[in-house]
């Protein structure tokens, strides 16, 4: 069980763990795949590795490349709560900039990973992504957190969904089992569902308003209705109509 053990987290989590706990882990992760060697195939405890994968629910995407000096460096000071002198090369530009950072968290989103962290000392928190780092050094001084700071409360809010964190209050109309999964896997604690005359289902919750909502909807095609907001709802209208006169040429 424990070799079993080792070997997924070999498997899963070897792009989120620090190098040093990474290189402590080594001589256990080689004792592991060898004690699971010279089990017979057929035995089940074996199997388990080839009976068990993740996979993304929405269309996979190959990881960009990330620097290993760069992410050595960067989750070192992040196991450290040290600050970071970085290079950060934007998308679309050709100059790196330079900035020193305070690391707070790392969170991987998809196959991408962001370092959570304020930008000089200004109190505003910034997503960086990992792999957009040329160069990364990490400073004698302590990386300091805005007081009563969470990363959980930070997700929850809906900026990994790219938004402000701002809460909305959600009411669609769903068709043609559009929103059947709404039922065992719930948008928001709040959630409301009602089943309507015609077959389809009225949901009203409280979600963060991000542009990971607008996608979320917009990838169920004609299978779901916004009725509020109104400034949601228009947004998607919007976008509808745009992509009308795309297909229309």
């Amino acid at each position: 069980n424990e070799a079993l053990t080792l070997a997924m987290v070999e498997q899963h989590l070897n792009s989120l763990l620090p190098s040093s706990t990474l290189s402590q882990l080594q001589p256990y992760f080689k004792a592991a795949r060898q004690h699971l060697g010279n089990i017979p195939q057929n035995e089940r405890i074996r199997s388990w590795l080839n009976k068990v994968r993740t996979v993304p629910p929405a269309q996979p995407l190959l990881p960009p490349g990330v620097k290993p000096a760069v992410q050595h460096t960067v989750f070192e000071a992040l196991l450290a709560d040290r600050q970071l002198e970085i290079k950060y090369l934007k998308r679309g530009e050709d100059k790196a900039v330079e900035y020193r950072i305070h690391p707070l968290a790392a969170v991987q989103r998809g196959s991408i990973t962001y370092l959570y962290c304020r930008i000089f000392d200004y109190d505003d928190l910034r997503t960086l992504a990992l792999h957009r780092i040329q160069f990364a050094t990490m400073l004698e001084e302590a990386a300091k957190a805005p007081p009563g700071f969470s990363i959980d409360d930070e997700i929850n809010s809906g900026k990994f969904g790219f938004g402000e964190g701002k809460q909305v209050r959600l009411e669609a109309i769903f068709y043609n089992g559009a929103g059947e999964h709404l039922f065992e896997t719930s948008l928001s604690n709040d959630q409301i569902l009602t089943e309507l005359e015609d077959g389809s289902v009225k949901l009203v919750a409280t979600v963060a308003d991000t542009p990971q909502l607008a996608w979320w909807l917009l990838g169920l095609g004609d299978g779901v209705e916004v009725v509020k907001p109104a400034a949601l709802r228009q947004s998607i209208a919007d976008t509808i109509t745009r992509m009308h006169k795309i297909y229309q040429s």
